[in-house]
């Protein structure tokens, strides 16, 4: 909270672009295992909810160069 009470209005701009562009996605890769698991095409030994937590950044950081590249 610190951060974002310190940082100028782009650098917020920056961040909530960020996230508004990882949520989204972060939800459609849980939907869509979700789905994938109750159809039984991937069974839930395969993957955790741990393991995705790498593509939650991921997706952060994603979100985070294409608004960059908009303010650039």
């Amino acid at each position: 909270m610190q951060h974002m009470r310190a940082s100028d209005e782009l650098q917020r701009r920056i961040q909530l672009e960020a996230l508004a562009v990882a949520f989204p996605l972060a939800i459609a890769l849980l939907m869509t295992l979700g789905l994938l698991q109750s159809a039984k095409i991937v069974s839930s030994t395969d993957w955790t909810y741990t393991d995705l937590w790498i593509y939650f950044a991921f997706f952060y950081v994603f979100g985070r160069v294409i608004a960059q590249r908009r303010y650039a």
